[in-house]
């Protein structure tokens, strides 16, 4: 239900009913639908939460070692590093 409402391929057309008499039951149609947008508005905050869980805790190991990890690329392209006329501080720096 939710990958197709995110398809945006999804109908509500499962929730219309008829008595006996062949009348339409609105008041389960309008239940139906109130109960399909609420559960599709928790899954969504639910799964956000999850992703900035994930990424709260990336962020978190990374953060500890970015000087370093910042400090191995320079000092790996040390070799590489000439002086410019055009860019001398900037490449050299």
């Amino acid at each position: 239900m939710y990958f197709e409402a995110s398809l945006g391929t999804w109908s509500l057309s499962v929730y219309e009913g008829h008595d006996i008499n062949g009348e339409p039951l609105t008041g389960l149609y309008n239940l139906g639908v109130v109960w399909h947008v609420l559960i599709l508005l928790i899954n969504m905050v639910l799964f956000l939460n999850f992703v900035i869980a994930i990424l709260s805790s990336t962020f978190a190991y990374y953060e500890t070692k970015k000087l370093g990890l910042y400090y191995e690329v320079i000092v790996g392209l040390f070799p590489s590093m000439e002086f410019d006329e055009r860019y001398g501080a900037v490449v050299c720096a």
